[in-house]
């Protein structure tokens, strides 16, 4: 399969130049990884550029190695660029895009979003928009500008330890129904379908177990609806033919950690496998092959109770 897989990557490379750009390598398991190796380190490929983006607070050793050996077998051919937070400067050019505004009108709400999130660019946003829900920043349509009084938004705001902290407190004032459809769709996954959640939504309602109770309101609930709200929030976002996806992984993170951990995140990994198994199926040899791939990855991650649901 690996080479396979070189002599794709050596024919599409032979007849323009080739940029691989791999995204949160971080999360990289021990099988991919050692096909990045041997692409990268162990053969070599002309006309090609390979990208790779990683959080260096979440390298693993299994990592750390590839990237030492990338270090000594590509040395002469590797550049490093360490991205770092946003100077206060650049959290006032941000602010002034995203506001339509002069620089010198938002330099003080500027000065407070960098120290509150110490430049995280995409913590940044997410307070800003923190703000709006507060109805802290609002649009005044008879000057048709951004408005904000910065005393009111100093003192109702604190410096939060990190993003995901900040994102499950604009979850936690959503809709009882929003907060419980962005709760399923990280269990679903990064990407989810309309059709998928749906169906998802109808199969749990039917199941009498403790933690599904939780969900009992959703029972009628217009899933497309609810939907077009989390993305007016900027917390999903629409992609193609029905697909969604998180606009950033902290956002699915902070939405499943409000999940109570261990029985109902189990429990509900097991219920929306069983309810892709049956879909994949019914389908049978019309199922896509990404359905086959997203029940063997509900049903591994519930493990725990899948023996006695079976």
């Amino acid at each position: 399969m690996k080479h396979l897989f070189l002599v794709l990557l050596e024919t599409v490379a032979s007849y323009a130049r080739l940029v691989l750009l791999i995204d949160d390598i971080q999360w990289t398991d021990d099988g991919s990884l050692d096909l990045l190796r041997f692409f990268t380190v162990d053969k070599t490929i002309t006309n090609m550029v390979v990208i790779m983006s990683y959080r260096d607070s979440e390298v693993q050793p299994s990592l750390e190695k590839y990237l030492q050996d990338c270090q000594s077998s590509r040395g002469d051919m590797l550049e490093r660029i360490h991205l770092g937070h946003l100077t206060e400067e650049s959290v006032n050019e941000m602010l002034s895009h995203f506001l339509e505004l002069r620089l010198e009108e938002t330099s003080d709400l500027a000065e407070l979003i960098h120290g509150r999130t110490k430049g995280n660019a995409f913590f940044a946003t997410q307070f800003l928009q923190s703000l709006q829900d507060k109805d802290l920043l609002t649009y005044c349509t008879s000057t048709f500008k951004w408005t904000w009084d910065l005393e009111r938004v100093r003192e109702s705001t604190s410096v939060c330890e990190n993003v995901v902290d900040l994102v499950k407190g604009r979850i936690d004032n959503l809709p009882s129904e929003a907060r419980r459809i962005i709760q399923l769709a990280a269990c679903v996954g990064s990407h989810f379908r309309t059709d998928v959640l749906e169906g998802v939504v109808k199969h749990i309602l039917t199941e009498k177990q403790q933690h599904v109770f939780l969900f009992k309101e959703l029972n009628g609930v217009d899933v497309v609806a609810v939907l077009q709200l989390l993305k007016t929030y900027g917390l999903i976002e629409g992609t193609k033919n029905g697909w969604h996806k998180f606009v950033h992984d902290r956002v699915q993170q902070a939405s499943y950690s409000l999940l109570e951990e261990g029985s109902t995140q189990d429990h509900l990994h097991c219920q929306i496998g069983l309810y892709l198994r049956t879909t994949l199926h019914s389908l049978g040899s019309n199922a896509e092959d990404w359905l086959l791939f997203a029940t063997v990855d509900q049903l591994n991650k519930a493990s725990k109770t899948l023996a006695p649901a079976l």
